[in-house]
């Protein structure tokens, strides 16, 4: 198998998300290389028939070190994601994607000041990436810095003013502030700019829902149904307007629509399950879950499963089933969280 097809398979088990064999392929072949230049550059001395090395040139190897370190990432080994990332800002200094993923490791661990430090890295070494102008203005915001947040998102629309997401971050704000008028007004003014971008319609109806008119609101994700029949997304907002409302049987008709025009969404199925177990359903929550989610073994899928359990054979159960976790992903935060609060939930319960 030549090189190329070894990069495919890294991309195509990373996007599987298999990234355990992702690692493994990656590791593999950056085991045993030999670099070769580009094709614009000077042909190196052959190696011998001897050397049993694989022959790979510099993208190749840029490739095989980005998908091992987002991998690594993915699995929360930050340590070994910040070294591959940290490799490819030595080996590929004139490419952003090493300096980016120093941001995406701290986004992941929740280190906001940490994000602001590699963001304004990423801005100062690439100022023509929208990327870094990005980060900084979400990690402002969620260090509730609202000021020098607004400050990101308006160099971003000013650098970037055809890309809707410098409208989107100030929208973020207003809704991070929870002012909803202010995210609504917000909402409009962008969508009067970019038209086509759902995403920004889905702000609006979540703005209309959050003041409480939401006549408007079921209105809107009604119609937005027909202006975007190729999107999940308006049926998880009219689901969310009605959940709001109690009115599940309607939040759950909506999402099992939903599901009929788009089986491979999961974020479909997450929903419907979740309202499924706020109306007291865990067996076609369990059903649900085992027809569509198709990465069971993602830690978020696997709490959300203990949730169904919990509801269907209760707290001991629950319980049981996080030690497990536990156990398996130690340093995952969302893991230890759930496990705590079931403790002191359980413990509660039978003081």
């Amino acid at each position: 198998m030549n090189i190329e097809q070894q990069l495919q398979n890294i991309k195509e088990t990373y996007n599987k998300k298999d990234f355990n064999k992702t690692i493994e392929l990656s590791l593999n072949i950056l085991n045993n290389l030999t670099v070769q230049p580009s094709p614009a550059q000077p042909s190196p001395a052959q190696p011998s028939p001897a050397e049993n090395n694989p022959l790979i040139t510099k993208e190749q190897e840029f490739d095989c070190i980005f998908y091992l370190a987002h991998a690594y990432k993915s699995l929360k080994k930050y340590d070994k994601a910040r070294e591959c990332f940290e490799c490819l800002q030595e080996a590929f200094p004139n490419k952003h994607q090493g300096w980016e993923g120093i941001v995406n490791i701290a986004q992941h661990q929740q280190d906001w000041q940490q994000v602001v430090q590699a963001s304004q890295r990423v801005i100062e070494k690439f100022p023509k990436i929208w990327q870094g102008y990005w980060y900084l203005g979400y990690a402002h915001k969620n260090l509730a810095e609202y000021p020098q947040a607004e400050h990101a998102f308006k160099q971003l629309q000013e650098q970037f003013p055809n890309m809707h997401q410098g409208w989107e971050g100030i929208i973020n704000i207003a809704q991070h502030q929870q002012n909803w008028q202010k995210s609504l007004d917000a909402s409009l003014e962008a969508i009067e700019k970019f038209p086509q971008q759902l995403p920004l319609y889905n702000h609006k109806g979540m703005a209309l829902k959050n003041l409480k008119r939401f006549d408007e609101a079921e209105e809107f994700f009604t119609q937005l149904k027909q202006q975007f029949p190729n999107s999940e997304i308006p049926y998880i907002g009219l689901a969310n307007v009605y959940s709001t409302l109690r009115k599940w049987k309607d939040a759950i008709y909506t999402l099992q629509q939903g599901l009929i025009h788009f089986p491979s969404k999961e974020n479909l199925a997450k929903q419907l399950i979740s309202q499924l177990l706020q109306y007291n359903e865990p067996d076609e929550a369990l059903r649900v879950y085992q027809q569509y989610i198709v990465n069971p073994d993602n830690i978020a899928n696997k709490l959300l499963l203990t949730r169904i359990y919990q509801i269907k054979e209760g707290n001991q159960c629950y319980l049981e089933q996080l030690e497990n976790l536990y156990q398996q992903y130690p340093d995952d935060i969302s893991v230890a969280l759930a496990y705590a609060n079931a403790l002191i939930t359980l413990t509660m319960e039978e003081g």
